[in-house]
């Protein structure tokens, strides 16, 4: 281990990339942007971030997508996963969104 690195998570690291919308997005990205509205509703502001690079989204909505059909796990236990995957990397993003989504999946008990 690098000794410069005491503990990765004293890391911060801050990027500047602009937020992306329908209205912003070039004609690489608007097909990806569409489609996760016509989905979701809405464009989460994570992938309005991503979209900078078109790819970085379609990839990450392909394996989002792969780990939720074929997982093996039901949604209760996904969302426990990526609870966990969300507090080990100390997101609160990520933690609020699957909470959320977690919440969801209670009322339906």
């Amino acid at each position: 281990m690098n000794i410069y690195l005491k503990n990765m998570k004293d890391l911060n690291y801050n990027m500047k990339l602009p937020k992306v919308d329908l209205n912003s997005a070039d004609e690489r990205a608007k097909p990806t942007i569409e489609a996760v509205i016509e989905k979701n509703g809405r464009l989460p502001n994570m992938y309005a971030y991503m979209i900078n690079s078109p790819g970085v989204l379609e990839t990450y909505l392909y394996g989002y997508e792969r780990f939720r059909k074929e997982s093996g796990f039901n949604p209760p236990e996904q969302e426990v996963i990526f609870l966990t995957i969300s507090y080990e990397n100390e997101c609160e993003y990520c933690m609020a969104a699957h909470s959320m989504i977690a919440d969801e999946y209670l009322k339906c008990v």
